[in-house]
């Protein structure tokens, strides 16, 4: 969230948990005037992890769904009604579901493999990485106060 919308100004927070049951709701108000939501659960609903993020523009949305598909929605900008235009469009992208790609899939999509040929890159070419541990510490800081405005 940092990475995408900058740093956070406010955290605002509800939860509902008892024991292994796990219900969170958590609003953040960026630094940028942006906004969010985020919802932690795990409950015997979940028999597996899932994730998703939804990024609201000015003219459309993006949304990432597992790790399997990516939706942008680029919405009507005429001044046309838009139950009277076709102007309304998705682009839907999705990853490889061959066979072929064998474990290997996950270790990509999944996995570090990306994180960790950045990690090699910067230590043989002397570059500075894209995220350090300065920026963990702030991300660190932000769970910390999460849990904090957790009522």
């Amino acid at each position: 969230m940092r990475h995408l919308f900058g740093e956070v100004s406010q955290v605002t927070g509800f939860k509902n948990s008892k024991n292994e049951f796990i219900s969170q709701s958590i609003s953040l108000k960026f630094n940028n005037g942006s906004v969010g939501s985020v919802y932690f659960s795990g409950m015997s609903a979940w028999s597996r992890e899932s994730e998703n993020i939804r990024v609201t523009f000015d003219h459309g949305f993006a949304c990432a769904d597992e790790i399997n598909t990516f939706t942008i929605h680029k919405s009507l900008t005429s001044d046309l009604p838009p139950w009277r235009s076709l102007g309304e469009y998705d682009s839907v992208f999705t990853s490889s579901a061959s066979a072929m790609s064998g474990c290997f899939r996950d270790l990509y999509l999944r996995g570090f493999v990306g994180e960790m040929a950045h990690f090699m890159d910067c230590c043989r070419d002397g570059c500075i990485p894209q995220s350090s541990g300065r920026d963990n510490v702030g991300t660190m800081d932000l769970c910390d106060r999460i849990l904090s405005a957790l009522l």
